[in-house]
């Protein structure tokens, strides 16, 4: 026995994983692709949706290398703009939904856009509001000072 080593014999995740997980961490990989998302994109989404995720688990969920909860799934389909249907479903079925899928990813995408641009106008026109009443009170000022100057020359 001396200078042998014992065999692992434990099963990974990976080579034993149940057919419907391992389509599910196909069409979450496929999915995000599609719609233009790393990792850590999609993990981020999740996280600010409520529920905690790091990139890694979305790493080791697309590679079988560890189960997904319900709730996870839940998350990671509406951080994808998709259904929980589309993510468990078979690529023959999804791909007669392949552009209803695409036209979700991207109008979550876009409106995510949206409302960034639309935080940032906000944004300026509350600085340019305050720009502008500094603006007024210096005028006043100088108004004053002018004014002060004047009858002093007087």
């Amino acid at each position: 026995m001396q200078g042998t080593t014992p065999l692992d014999i434990t099963p990974s995740l990976s080579t034993s994983q149940d057919p419907a997980d391992a389509n599910f961490a196909r069409r979450l990989k496929e999915v995000r692709t599609a719609a233009g998302l790393t990792q850590q994109q999609l993990a981020d989404r999740v996280t600010a949706a409520g529920r905690k995720m790091f990139r890694s688990q979305v790493g080791k969920i697309e590679n079988g290398d560890r189960p997904v909860t319900i709730s996870e799934a839940t998350a990671l389909a509406d951080a994808l703009g998709v259904t929980l249907a589309d993510l468990a479903t078979d690529l023959a079925a999804t791909m007669r939904n392949a552009a209803r899928i695409a036209a979700l990813t991207q109008i979550r995408s876009l409106t995510e856009q949206i409302a960034g641009h639309v935080a940032a106008i906000h944004e300026h026109e509350v600085l340019c509001q305050d720009a502008q009443r500094r603006l007024d009170e210096l005028k006043q000022i100088l108004a004053k000072l002018e004014s002060a100057n004047e009858r002093d020359d007087e």
